[in-house]
């Protein structure tokens, strides 16, 4: 490959990279504040007007390990740094 050509490469290695990682950024706060936390209010809010036991539980269940979703972030930055490394 001609010295051009690696250099495009690698801008574009470097732009995915930051893509990945902000994209798996504003997943993981989605997923943890949105489906997670809030979810879980909303469930534990609609299981008890017809007193389901199960969805107050698992809504419990979903407040309590909404940090779970913190993953997602690790991962999109681990994965969006090999890109940012390989185009540096």
């Amino acid at each position: 490959m001609n010295k051009k050509m690696v250099n495009i490469l690698k801008k574009i290695s470097t732009a995915v990279g930051w893509i990945i990682m902000v994209a798996g950024f504003l997943l993981g706060l989605w997923v943890a504040l949105y489906l997670m936390f809030y979810g879980g209010i909303i469930q534990i809010i609609n299981g008890i007007n017809p007193l389901d036991a199960i969805a107050i539980a698992t809504g419990i269940c979903k407040i309590v390990f909404c940090e779970v979703a913190v993953v997602i972030p690790i991962l999109g930055m681990l994965i969006g740094g090999v890109f940012l490394h390989w185009g540096l």
